[in-house]
């Protein structure tokens, strides 16, 4: 753990700030990925003038994504750890801006419609390691877990970005694509600014690499000002660089300390995807006009994407005043009550 000895200073803090709301950018783009179907299934099922497909085939195209995710995802760690974590983000947002390239150049052939959706998949599963990695690294320890929990705050406000294209263009999804398209071409360019991680430098023996790029991220003018922070990431890259082999990995797992958190933790996320937030996201619209709201469907979406949106922007806030197994604990009591009563209100 690396520990200031002095509080930060505006400059530095800004800096950082800015430089994880870059790197973030990419998970806003999964919360557009993940709530594009509802900006793409009316148009398909009739709603324009453009392609009509089946239902089935509409299907296809929504949840495709969730193909190239898992294996974008399994890649992501060792491209970042083998071409470093700025490469590994801009190659990040080329996926993201293929995808929605072809969403928007071809919205008449159903081929490159499922190919777009997967290339954002792709990209998806890549922004899931690669942007908390990066501002994990290049954070101070009094901002990490503030700007860490950007990543779902992000990824909300892109959901509610989604929702909002869909509202305005409820027959099109060529808009919504060329501005995501956009957003990745921004992204990119402004990633080929960004500081290396200071830690991934070390791991690969450029020593004066990292101190240029810490200099950077803490805004400091002199050498001497970031000397002791870099003393403290050479001491991680050099404890990193004795445990990267797969075999010393597979054998750490069989420490508790090691396995039970990972399982925990898994186990935690799987109830959390099994509470039907995902398909939620992604078909907000349908699943308002399924519950049998009609005339303000859209406006209906875009309110609960709105109140989850809010709702991650203060848990991010909490989070940074008790930690996060408390949140955790209370969230999760909360959502399990809600979604009992939901059940009992359906259930004939």
């Amino acid at each position: 753990m690396i520990h200031s000895k002095t509080p930060l200073g505006l400059k530095s803090t800004a800096v950082q700030v800015a430089v994880s709301l870059v790197a973030n950018l990419g998970t806003m783009m999964n919360g557009m990925v993940l709530g594009f179907p509802s900006t793409l299934v009316p148009p398909l099922l009739g709603s324009g003038s453009g392609l009509h497909v089946t239902v089935d085939e509409a299907s296809w195209a929504a949840s495709i994504t969730f193909l190239g995710a898992p294996i974008a995802c399994l890649l992501a760690g060792p491209i970042i750890d083998c071409v470093g974590r700025r490469w590994g983000l801009q190659l990040m947002y080329v996926t993201y801006a293929a995808g929605w390239l072809l969403l928007a150049v071809f919205p008449r052939s159903l081929l490159l419609v499922y190919l777009g959706r997967l290339l954002s998949g792709a990209g998806l599963g890549l922004a899931s390691c690669m942007a908390a990695t990066y501002t994990a690294e290049i954070a101070d320890v009094s901002l990490r877990t503030t700007l860490v929990t950007l990543s779902p705050a992000m990824m909300a406000a892109g959901v509610f970005i989604v929702y909002l294209w869909a509202a305005i263009y409820q027959t099109s999804w060529v808009e919504a694509s060329f501005f995501a398209l956009g957003i990745s071409v921004s992204s990119l360019v402004l990633t080929a600014m960004l500081p290396e991680s200071p830690l991934w430098l070390l791991s690969r023996g450029r020593a004066e690499e990292a101190l240029q790029a810490l200099q950077r991220l803490r805004g400091a003018s002199d050498p001497e000002q970031v000397k002791e922070e870099l003393d403290s990431f050479s001491s991680r890259a050099s404890d990193k660089q004795q445990t990267t082999s797969w075999l010393s990995t597979f054998h750490n797992l069989r420490k508790p300390q090691a396995y039970k958190p990972l399982l925990f933790l898994n186990i935690f996320f799987l109830f959390t995807q099994l509470s039907g937030i995902a398909v939620t996201i992604n078909f907000g619209v349908s699943f308002v006009q399924n519950a049998g709201i009609e005339g303000q469907t859209y406006i209906i979406a875009l309110g609960l994407a709105l109140m989850r949106m809010l709702s991650t922007f203060l848990t991010t806030w909490v989070c940074s005043i008790y930690g996060k197994r408390i949140p955790c604990l209370v969230t999760g009591v909360i959502s399990t009550l809600l979604i009992a009563m939901i059940t009992l209100s359906v259930t004939p």
